[in-house]
C-alpha cells in the first residue's frame, strides 16, 4: 500500500485532471522539458514532508509542501493563466471537503509566484496539507 503522502499527491493529481483548458495533462514531479505543444499543463511536485510531534502521543503531523505549476503559452501568460488557477483552486479546497477526501487535516493555500520568459508563463500555487501519520511507540525510559 502507498504512503498517506503518496496518496494525497495522487488524489491531488486525480483532482487537477478535470481542471478546465489543460485537457488532462496533468504531470507529476516530471524532469523532461515540457514543449510548447504540451501547454497549458500542470505539474505537480512535492517540497517539503516535515513531521511535527504531537505532545505526549507516539503520533507526529505532517506538513506536506506541494507546488502545483501552471505552464501556459501565450503573449500575456498571467492572464492565459488565470482561469487555470481560478478553476483548479476549488479542486484542491471547498467548502464541503478540505481534507482531500478524509486524507488530510487541512489544506491551506500559501500563494502564487509569476515567472516570465518570452511568450511561456508559470505561475506557482503553492498549498500546504496538514496530515497524521502514526509513529513507532516512544520507547519507556
Amino acid at each position: 500500500m502507498a504512503s498517506i503522502r503518496e496518496q494525497i499527491l495522487e488524489e491531488i493529481e486525480s483532482r487537477l485532471k478535470a481542471t478546465d483548458g489543460i485537457n488532462q495533462r496533468v504531470y507529476r514531479s516530471r524532469a523532461e522539458a515540457v514543449s510548447r505543444g504540451e501547454m497549458p499543463c500542470l505539474i505537480v511536485e512535492p517540497i517539503a514532508d516535515p513531521a511535527v510531534p504531537i505532545g505526549g502521543m507516539c503520533k507526529t503531523d505532517r506538513r506536506l509542501s506541494v507546488k502545483i505549476a501552471i505552464l501556459v503559452h501565450d503573449d500575456v501568460p498571467d492572464k492565459a493563466a488565470d482561469p487555470i488557477l481560478v478553476d483548479l483552486h476549488p479542486r484542491l479546497i471547498s467548502p464541503s471537503d478540505q481534507t482531500l477526501g478524509g486524507l488530510a487535516i487541512d489544506i491551506r493555500q500559501l500563494g502564487e509566484d509569476f515567472q516570465f520568459a518570452a511568450t511561456d508563463g508559470v505561475i506557482i500555487s503553492s498549498y500546504e496539507v496538514w496530515y497524521r501519520h502514526d509513529s513507532f511507540a516512544l520507547a519507556s525510559p
